[in-house]
């Protein structure tokens, strides 16, 4: 069944989560938001009360020519990778998909983990890259179309792979798409992106942008933010929308275009390569979409953690595209 808003009623669940209480969700929201959580939250995992079985029987069933290759960097998180990856066989079972790890230092039980359940796993050694990871498993993947996955993310909507397959498959105005999904909180129905769009700095205090904080004006006079933040997901059209960026949490071209491209620019070690990779595609005639029926939970921050902001990559970004932000920023 379909509602007024488009969305199907699996789709409206989000796995089986009430969307009756607009209101209720509002504390999760902001409890979701702080950068308390964490801190708080410590890392476990119990393989006892992990659903590896199903991981393990889905990646079994993977063809040898796939045509979706999902690439999901990741260090020493099985609490976070082990629930992704049920997700996604929950929610990708008999569809022409592989799983490509890239381990950017794992320990050698994590190592293990990987052998287990039958996943095909890269090593990228050195210091911490993201660039680099997305990268090497671009490289090793089969699939003609790749999707680059955190592993703080959770797949709700069913059936997606076919329909971003199609979106790759044909042409959006004349150029295959770069596609994003709608990220929301755990436990919520609000947006935590939508998309990425370009700010202005304004004279008052803007804590949703993304920019550096203390530094010198010239490095202050644009921000990033996350577009529809805080929204409900019904608030929102049905219709992909033409985006400037979409974050790599959830990013997917076709294999040919990522070389295309340029695939991620390395200089960027810990941020910004996705809007980089995003902008160039736009200057090469490809059109950035987020698709607002792919609803997928992500545990913003999970990942890494709070980290210092990288300000060598901020630099580096508003330095080859301060001219193109001052065009879409509002």
């Amino acid at each position: 069944m379909t509602s007024r808003f488009g969305w199907t009623s699996a789709e409206r669940d989000l796995g089986g989560r009430s969307s009756v209480l607009a209101v209720a969700d509002f504390p999760r929201y902001l409890w979701e938001r702080s950068g308390t959580r964490n801190l708080l939250l410590k890392p476990a995992f119990n393989p006892d009360s992990a659903n590896v079985e199903r991981i393990v029987e889905w990646v079994r069933t993977w063809p040898a020519t796939p045509s979706l290759s999902i690439c999901i960097p990741t260090r020493d998180r099985l609490d976070l990778l082990v629930p992704c990856l049920n997700s996604l066989a929950r929610t990708c079972s008999g569809e022409p998909v592989e799983v490509v790890i890239g381990d950017t230092g794992s320990a050698a039980e994590t190592i293990a983990a990987y052998t287990s359940m039958g996943l095909k796993a890269i090593s990228v050694p050195g210091a911490f890259n993201f660039s680099r990871a997305c990268n090497a498993m671009a490289h090793a993947a089969s699939g003609d179309v790749l999707l680059f996955l955190n592993s703080d993310i959770e797949a709700t909507t069913p059936n997606w792979v076919q329909r971003l397959l199609q979106d790759l498959d044909g042409a959006i105005a004349g150029a295959t798409p770069i596609v994003g999904a709608t990220l929301v909180y755990p436990g919520t129905r609000r947006i935590q992106s939508a998309g990425i769009e370009a700010v202005r700095s304004r004279p008052w205090p803007q804590p949703n942008v993304y920019r550096p904080r203390l530094q010198p004006r010239a490095s202050r006079r644009w921000g990033l933010q996350n577009m529809d933040l805080g929204r409900r997901i019904e608030s929102l059209p049905i219709d992909p929308a033409t985006v400037m960026a979409v974050t790599g949490a959830f990013l997917a071209t076709t294999r040919r275009q990522f070389s295309a491209f340029g695939s991620f620019d390395e200089a960027f070690r810990v941020d910004l390569q996705d809007v980089d990779f995003c902008l160039r595609a736009r200057a090469q005639g490809a059109e950035v979409v987020c698709r607002r029926d792919f609803v997928f939970v992500h545990k913003h921050a999970g990942t890494r953690g709070r980290y210092p902001f990288p300000l060598d990559d901020w630099n580096l970004f508003l330095g080859r595209w301060g001219d193109e932000l001052h065009r879409w920023a509002r």
